[in-house]
């Protein structure tokens, strides 16, 4: 057992991909994730489980906590009002309300880990995307710095590490509900379980807050700049942009 867990997700939220990634591109990359040897916890849909089944067949590393759909979780019943709009800037086929919420799980799916006593023997846990290693252009070099990050020593964290674009917080309200704000890169962040937990309670308290009074749902990472900026949130934030540099933790 390594000393942190990292939790990834697949979820097929498109009848039409389309002009999308392919679930072949998807789960190419991911398995170069896998073949890293880092311990990852999965929360599926249904329809991929024989594709994942065979992926987990060769790397014993992997395992999935969960097979469900995106309706069937929290942030969903929380997103899915008519009051709510989308941001106005945004990818129209890429960016629907089944993207931007599916986000927005990524703390719920990290939340439910930490709270299994079954993952308990971990000093720490993190987010990392299915399909990280498609802005990876050195994959063996990535695959190493995975295996690093996966015994980082957690305690010594301030915060919860975790990459981003730019490097000053701060933003606008009528900004930051249209359009994607880089603050942070999204695709990965480690913490201690403690720093874990912390980040996961002011998210479920700014959350409902921050959509609530501006009618609007966004990008993940939108919310975590506000979360920093309004709400106490204090990440340990290194510089990182969606290529190799995004591992650097």
């Amino acid at each position: 057992m390594g000393k942190n867990l990292l939790v990834s997700a697949f979820i097929d939220i498109y009848p039409d991909r389309s002009g999308l990634k392919s679930l072949d591109f998807c789960f190419k990359h991911f398995e170069s994730m896998a073949a890293s040897g880092i311990e990852i916890v999965l929360f599926i849909s249904k329809n991929i489980r024989n594709e994942i089944s065979k992926i987990i067949e060769k790397y014993d590393n992997v395992r999935v906590h969960k097979e469900i759909e995106l309706i069937e979780t929290r942030t969903w019943k929380l997103f899915n009002k008519e009051s709510y709009g989308l941001p106005e800037r945004r990818n129209v086929k890429k960016d629907t309300i089944e993207y931007i919420t599916l986000m927005n799980c990524k703390t719920e799916f990290v939340n439910e880990i930490i709270e299994d006593e079954r993952y308990n023997g971990y000093d720490g846990y993190g987010w990392i995307d299915f399909n990280i290693f498609h802005v990876i252009s050195d994959i063996e070099n990535g695959q190493k710095r995975l295996k690093e990050i996966s015994e980082k020593e957690t305690k010594i964290m301030k915060g919860v590490r975790i990459p981003g674009c730019w490097t000053i917080p701060g933003f606008r309200y009528n900004e930051i509900m249209n359009e994607i704000h880089w603050r942070f890169c999204g695709g990965i962040y480690i913490g201690s379980r403690e720093k874990i937990e912390e980040m996961c309670r002011i998210y479920w308290l700014s959350i409902e807050l921050i959509i609530e009074k501006q009618k609007k749902i966004v990008w993940e990472v939108n919310i975590w700049a506000i979360m920093e900026v309004e709400y106490g949130w204090r990440p340990e934030w290194f510089a990182g942009d969606h290529n190799d540099t995004i591992l650097n933790i």
